[in-house]
């Protein structure tokens, strides 16, 4: 039964570990540091997804039509 528990201590001790590894690897931790430090300097607003498709879908069909006329 010691065995057992000293396996899970191991297996808890590598799982931590691994997640402070993958976080420091990742730069999560600073992402959220330079997040939480400029935060005052934006806002975080929900956005309509079609409405976003929409505009982009006309921008990219004024581009294609200014190309047209130029080409002719």
């Amino acid at each position: 039964f010691k065995f057992i528990c000293r396996i899970k201590s191991w297996v808890e001790k590598m799982q931590d570990d691994l997640v402070t590894l993958a976080r420091t690897a990742s730069g999560v931790e600073q992402l959220k540091a330079i997040y939480e430090q400029n935060s005052d300097s934006y806002t975080v607003e929900t956005n309509n997804a079609r409405q976003l498709v929409e505009l982009a879908a006309a921008d990219i069909e004024k581009l294609l039509s200014n190309r047209s006329k130029a080409l002719v």
